[in-house]
């Protein structure tokens, strides 16, 4: 073997030893490779979601339909059911944005029954654990089968007005009620 050989020899040596010990071996020779071990994947995670702009919400005010902006917010567990086809789908980290996006998506069309409902907004906070309910229901079973991933609880912990909402809002009740 000549010097060339020797050369790409030890560098191959070493490059072994540095993967194996995370450092290389100052004698040179040869290493035994041992593959490093697998990251474990998250088997639960706690997502958080909210509308990224005010939401419009029709409401009816002493026979005024108004149309008001709202916020909500909320959190939602999640947790691997199918490990398999949760690391096909890349992982909860992977799945993160596009379960967010879904849920969202989801509270938005609940929020919107309530409105074709005639369900005032001040009574829509009180609606919010019925809502997650329709939420958790309508993704569970598509989330279970298409990733991998159960949808252990979902809370809307806020449902508020935007500040000009809010005032419009409470303009209209003043004037509902001759102040």
């Amino acid at each position: 073997m000549g010097l060339f050989g020797k050369i790409a020899g030890d560098v191959f040596n070493t490059v072994l030893d540095t993967l194996k010990n995370g450092k290389p071996n100052e004698g040179g020779g040869s290493a035994d490779f041992t593959p490093a071990p697998a990251v474990e994947e998250k088997k639960d995670m706690e997502l958080r979601f909210g509308s990224s702009a005010p939401v419009p919400y029709a409401d009816n005010i002493n026979g005024t339909t108004i149309t008001l902006m709202l916020n909500f917010y909320g959190t939602a567990k999640v947790s691997a059911c199918d490990s398999a086809l949760l690391k096909a789908n890349g992982g909860l980290d992977g799945l993160q944005i596009a379960l967010r996006t879904q849920i969202v998506a989801a509270v938005l069309e609940s929020i919107m029954k309530c409105a074709q409902a005639n369900v005032r907004f001040a009574m829509l906070p009180m609606k919010s654990n019925e809502i997650a309910e329709n939420v958790r229901a309508s993704l569970q079973d598509k989330w279970r089968s298409s990733y991998g991933v159960s949808l252990d609880s979902i809370s809307i912990q806020s449902i508020t007005l935007t500040e000009e909402s809010m005032r419009q809002y409470q303009e209209l009740r003043k004037a509902q009620m001759g102040l």
